[in-house]
């Protein structure tokens, strides 16, 4: 018998369960399904149409298919919790931990949503509904009801047979939280210390008191930064009275990481993460049309900008040829000042504090770029056109663009980020605009300043 790590999920093997799902051999599709991890039969179900689809997941037993619809990208889950009844989703979520169950019925409509919790058990149907009150980005949000606590005046005895008794609720129990009468937490104590201290001594005395912890209202992009700064496997989340409710594991912040850095990549490139799995042409266009109308307007005072320079045009044509050169190197040089300040600013290493240095930062380094470029555009214009004087021009000015484009593309993000803006959504526009309207006022000032006054 193979290994599930040994299956290859390649065209020739979803071709054979396209095969038997026209058969209809759901006997063998059972077999091959069930050696398969959740993860491999989504991205076999990622693969068929809709009525394939809907047909596999049928024939998965109740378990498999409550991990396997966590794995589905949101376009194939969607399509699948539209064919299945209310019954179905609600024994499919009956298996899953209570913030995995918060997802699914959080994707439902409202009225499929009512019928699904009241088909719940009522404890599990209370714990959804309380998740479904946190922002879905929030550390509320995010984190499951199943943990592992015990009291601060407990023996270690008597935690440790409360533990037992809990642990068939928790998956992976990685620390023990410790709170007090009203429920606050005060502590944490690592398995491995229930093993090795005295039975007879108090929870009080062997726990950690310095607790990192995400109340329930911090977004999940400051969540994740708390899990890399610390290294943290899972994290306790109180609410704002300090009262212990729940936890968050490092699974769930692994999507939350990839979530925010595609989701910062879509907004500079001025569109939605969505769109991937998006099949409405004209929701796509709605979604991608304000970025590129800003960036028009942008490119319109850019055009309005070079028209005021017209005659210096006229009187020395050579000059046009170099006007896409500046403005493409000022975008270049713009676009990785930014990319490394707005990474920089999701990922915590560049803060607020850091605006000053970061921006001399960026300045000396486009100083040197910018000498290095404008001294071999100078060189190849000398060659070219056989003119020094143009040459030069071009050359100072590439420097002088340079120069502003990094000023710019690092200041913008961070300006407004201290604005509250996100950065990753607003810099593009403005960093655009201002980018083509300064190279072509600096080009084209110091060609109409040296050459023809």
């Amino acid at each position: 018998m193979r290994s599930k790590s040994e299956i290859e999920i390649d065209k020739e093997f979803i071709s054979d369960i396209k095969d038997l799902v026209d058969s209809k051999a759901e006997y063998l599709l059972k077999n091959i399904l069930e050696d398969l991890h959740p993860v491999d039969i989504s991205e076999i179900l990622d693969h068929l149409d809709e009525e394939e689809r809907n047909y596999v997941f049928q024939i998965l037993g109740t378990e498999k298919a409550s991990q396997v619809i966590l794995e589905l990208d949101q376009a194939s889950r969607e399509d699948i919790l539209e064919n299945l009844d209310e019954e179905q989703i609600s024994d499919i979520i009956e298996e899953m931990q209570s913030d995995d169950a918060a997802n699914i019925v959080q994707e439902l409509d409202g009225e499929t949503q009512q019928i699904v919790l009241s088909q719940l058990d009522y404890e599990e149907s209370q714990e959804v509904q309380q998740l479904l009150k946190y922002d879905e980005d929030s550390a509320g949000g995010l984190m499951q009801l199943e943990f592992v606590d015990v009291y601060d005046t407990e023996t270690i005895a008597e935690a440790i047979e409360e533990i037992r008794q809990k642990s068939a609720e928790v998956q992976k129990i990685y620390d023990i939280y410790v709170v007090n009468a009203q429920g606050n937490l005060v502590g944490t104590v690592s398995t491995e210390k229930f093993l090795v201290v005295a039975p007879n001594k108090l929870v009080s005395e062997v726990m950690n008191p310095d607790v990192i912890f995400a109340k329930t209202d911090m977004d999940q992009e400051e969540v994740a930064k708390l899990f890399k700064k610390y290294d943290l496997v899972t994290l306790p989340v109180v609410t704002l009275s300090g009262k212990l409710v729940g936890r968050i594991t490092i699974d769930d912040i692994v999507d939350v990481i990839e979530q925010e850095a595609s989701e910062d990549v879509s907004k500079m490139a001025g569109s939605v993460d969505e769109e991937v799995t998006e099949t409405s042409t004209f929701r796509i266009s709605r979604s991608r049309l304000p970025w590129l109308m800003t960036a028009l307007a942008g490119e319109l005072v850019a055009a309005f900008v070079l028209s005021r320079f017209e005659s210096s045009l006229n009187q020395i044509l050579a000059l046009a040829f170099f006007v896409p050169i500046i403005m493409a190197m000022a975008g270049n040089i713009a676009i990785q000042c930014s990319s490394i300040v707005i990474r920089g600013l999701a990922t915590g290493e560049i803060g607020l504090l850091d605006l000053q240095r970061q921006l001399f930062k960026e300045i000396r380094v486009a100083s040197v770029n910018g000498l290095i470029l404008g001294a071999l555009l100078a060189g190849i214009v000398s060659l070219w056109i056989g003119d020094f004087h143009i040459a030069l021009v071009v050359g100072v000015a590439l420097i002088c663009v340079i120069f502003f484009a990094a000023f710019n593309g690092t200041l913008f993000p961070l300006l407004l980020k201290r604005m509250n803006v996100d950065p990753a959504l607003a810099a593009g526009p403005f960093v655009t605009m201002t980018n083509d309207t300064l190279g072509i006022m600096i080009y084209l000032g110091i060609a109409t300043t040296f050459l023809l006054n």
